[in-house]
C-alpha cells in the first residue's frame, strides 16, 4: 500500500462542497485531542473525508490522561478507521 500525503485546511463547509478537484481522489482527515490539566480528563477527535464524499466523525474521552496523549490517540484512532475500510 502507498500512502500519500497532502496538507490541506479546508472547513468541514468547504469538504462538504468540494467537487472535482485535486481532492476528489484523497482521503483528508483532521484530528484533535486535549485534555484539562496534566495529567486530567480529556478526549480526542477524528473527522474523515472519503474519496466519495462521505463524513466520518470519530471521538472518545479518557479520564486521566494528557494533552499529547489525545493528540496522538486522534491520529491513531483514525488510522485505525481507514485501516478498517
Amino acid at each position: 500500500m502507498v500512502w500519500q500525503t497532502k496538507v490541506v485546511a479546508p472547513t468541514l463547509k468547504e469538504l462538504q462542497m468540494t467537487e472535482a478537484t485535486d481532492l476528489t481522489l484523497a482521503t483528508i482527515v483532521f484530528t484533535d485531542g486535549a485534555a484539562s490539566g496534566n495529567p486530567g480528563p480529556g478526549g480526542w477527535a477524528a473527522t474523515i473525508r472519503s474519496p466519495e464524499g462521505n463524513i466520518h466523525e470519530l471521538g472518545g474521552p479518557e479520564a486521566d490522561t494528557t494533552n499529547n496523549r489525545m493528540e496522538l490517540t486522534g491520529v491513531l484512532r483514525a488510522l485505525a478507521y481507514l485501516g478498517k475500510t
